[in-house]
């Protein structure tokens, strides 16, 4: 998720936020390390930064991945419809007029 979040970040596709909240995005850095001639991809934590905003938006973006609802198809198909049918009139039962 750190990697999406970080490539949507380079390419410029996020909404504009306070200076504190890039502060904290930008609270760690990829690291590549190799570890028997293999890459090995991590993030490490810039000393003295806060990360919460990174961390919310890791979380928030894993939660909208996990459970994907299609608002806009399900407001078509909610619209689209239709009501249900009222009942003709009362049935009375025989039980209460004894």
């Amino acid at each position: 998720m750190k990697g999406t979040i970080f490539d949507r970040l380079q390419r410029g596709r996020m909404t504009r936020f306070e200076p504190v909240y890039y502060e904290q995005l930008a609270s760690e850095r990829r690291v590549i390390r190799y570890h028997k001639g293999r890459p090995i991809r991590r993030f490490e934590r810039i000393a003295g930064r806060r990360a919460e905003t990174l961390d919310a938006l890791v979380y928030a973006h894993a939660a909208r991945s996990a459970a994907p609802i299609q608002l806009d198809q399900r407001e078509r198909d909610l619209a689209s419809r239709t009501p249900p049918q009222q009942r003709q009139g009362v049935v009375k039962s025989a039980w209460m007029s004894r």
